[in-house]
């Protein structure tokens, strides 16, 4: 849910179309329900300023901790982490920069709520490496999809047990 969700926020942030992430915000809308949360409707209409910007505050600042929360109490502190990791590292999409000042806090952050949300560190770690090594951002993204792709993969794995 959380996945399909920031993902679908990501793109919305770029400018995309419904007809571009309507299928991921179903999907996500579905796992909300069977979760029994609520996710914050994407902002739309006129924009004080750079669409981007305020949509990518909306994703990091407002909409996915309000998310997160609610993940928290109702299922427990690692679902809470679970939504958080995809909600910040497809926000790294939006924000990312190898230059970026501030670029070690938010590394430290990810790994923190990498921890929390108990993924082996081999579905993670590349990710991390690559942003402590400032690494371009076609690097940064591919890495960010092989963290999702990974993670589905391990949490579909373990369901099934």
């Amino acid at each position: 849910m959380g996945s399909q969700w920031s993902f679908a926020a990501a793109l919305h942030a770029k400018g995309r179309g419904l007809e571009t992430y309507g299928d991921r915000l179903e999907q996500a809308e579905y796992g909300a329900k069977l979760l029994e949360v609520e996710l914050p409707v994407f902002p739309v209409g006129d924009f004080q300023g750079d669409r981007l910007a305020e949509t990518t505050d909306f994703l990091l600042n407002k909409a996915g901790p309000q998310v997160t929360v609610g993940l928290s109490q109702r299922h427990g502190p690692r679902q809470a982490a679970l939504a958080e990791l995809a909600i910040k590292t497809h926000g790294l999409l939006l924000t990312y920069s190898p230059r970026k000042a501030r670029l070690a806090s938010m590394t430290e952050n990810i790994r923190r709520v990498a921890e929390g949300s108990q993924l082996p560190e081999e579905i993670w770690r590349d990710l991390i490496d690559l942003l402590e090594d400032r690494a371009a951002f076609s690097a940064v993204k591919s890495a960010v999809f092989q963290l999702h792709k990974r993670a589905l993969a391990h949490l579909s794995a373990v369901a099934l047990e």
